[in-house]
């Protein structure tokens, strides 16, 4: 007997492993493609301005998702000491808050293509053929999981590009104290969300 519930898991999981690749590599060349273009270079010269989903694979945040229902992307290097000229706060906020304008986008541009393939089915003529409406409800629920995964990391990346600038209004001081306290307090902005995630998985 079939278990529906584990194949519901199964279909889930590869769903999220399809989705995860695309939406992780524009977030991180757009998080790139961003800091260069208000004056820091550093994601470029590192290799990550490019749609390679190698240079964007995250082994955690990869297993994240499986465990907690969301994940991420490899982290995009800058260095907001980089930043200067006119308009600098402004910047800054751009730099910081690049990866949640890049995810949000994704999750507006996923779910509009996801309402208008809901009324395209509804109404289409492909309805009497078996096999082809199989298959795009099968791509349906991937442009579904695609929606749900964008619209977690808007908020993650949001949460996490808060801290990352507040951080650095308090430190711009002091770079190597701004590193140090940054790195942990990620681990610790990622435990939180972790928690808050995986409580409402369950």
């Amino acid at each position: 007997m079939i278990n529906f519930e584990l194949a519901e898991i199964v279909r889930t999981l590869i769903a999220s492993s399809i989705v995860y690749f695309p939406a992780v590599s524009i977030i991180g060349y757009g998080q790139a493609w961003a800091a260069k273009k208000v004056g820091d270079n550093t994601g470029q010269s590192l290799g990550y301005m490019t749609l390679n989903p190698a240079v964007h694979f995250d082994p955690l945040g990869f297993t994240m998702l499986f465990l907690f229902g969301y994940g991420w992307g490899a982290s995009v290097p800058t260095n907001p000491y980089n930043i200067e000229g006119r308009w600098r706060s402004i910047k800054l906020v751009i730099l910081f808050m690049s990866g949640s304008i890049f995810s949000f986008f994704q999750a507006i541009a996923t779910f509009s293509l996801f309402i208008f393939m809901s009324g395209f089915y509804n109404n289409s003529f492909l309805a009497p053929f078996s096999s082809i409406p199989a298959l795009f409800i099968a791509f349906k629920f991937i442009i579904e999981r695609y929606v749900i995964f964008t619209t977690a990391l808007t908020v993650v990346y949001a949460f996490w590009g808060l801290i990352r600038l507040l951080l650095f209004f308090a430190m711009r001081r002091d770079i190597r104290l701004y590193a140090r306290v940054s790195e942990y307090l990620f681990l610790l902005s990622l435990l939180i969300l972790a928690l808050l995630f995986y409580s409402s998985y369950l």
